[in-house]
């Protein structure tokens, strides 16, 4: 299944209708080149791409949708298990049957939310929901949080957020919306997370 998605990002990876989501995703690929795991092996460097295509494919869709398609992005009480919820279903549709896992336990001596599933290792998104005004690549936690789950895996992780949007503000713009984010370990060497921001409690564009 994977050998066969991966062929699929290569063919489709840089043909999608958006510039912005091609500019994007070789920005992203061009800050991983800063991880040794991402530089250092082709089998993870091939699925990291391909879990950020699924990841930056649905911020696109989602941020095109409407309240009749998804309704929680635009409640106020949205939670993070309707983002886990939405997912799970954008990617199932995608034919990604197999390999995607949820709630597993026992990881990094925690419970990860998705587990994308490759052959000799995972990789690993972390969900949230956040209602503050701190910008998602300044959530120490977050981040932190999404980087325990690498302590036995490649080095590179994922975080989706679901982000609070004031009031009749647009929400933000999808290319500032995903960053390559470092994070530190204990034995001072670096960790990678993708981190995604979800625009949520938004207003529909009349109402503005």
């Amino acid at each position: 299944m994977w050998a066969v998605a991966t062929q699929r990002r290569r063919r489709e990876g840089l043909a999608s209708a958006s510039n912005v989501v091609n500019t994007t995703l070789q920005r992203v690929w061009s800050d991983l080149r800063a991880s040794g795991d991402y530089t250092g092996s082709d089998d993870v460097a091939e699925a990291v791409e391909l879990v950020t295509s699924v990841l930056m494919s649905f911020l696109w869709d989602r941020n095109a949708v409407g309240p009749s398609e998804a309704p929680y992005l635009f409640a106020d009480d949205a939670s993070e298990e309707d983002l886990a919820r939405d997912l799970r279903q954008f990617v199932r549709a995608r034919g990604y049957l197999h390999g995607v896992d949820t709630e597993i336990r026992h990881v990094g001596g925690g419970r990860v939310d998705i587990r994308f599933a490759f052959p000799g290792f995972n990789l690993y998104v972390e969900l949230k929901q956040d209602a503050s005004y701190i910008p998602v690549p300044n959530k120490a936690s977050y981040l932190n949080q999404a980087a325990t789950y690498q302590v036995g895996e490649p080095r590179v992780g994922f975080l989706l957020v679901l982000k609070h949007t004031p009031k009749k503000s647009p929400p933000a713009f999808i290319g500032d919306s995903v960053e390559v984010v470092e994070v530190t370990d204990a034995a001072g060497k670096p960790r990678h997370v993708v981190a995604f921001t979800l625009s949520g409690s938004r207003t529909v564009p009349s109402d503005m």
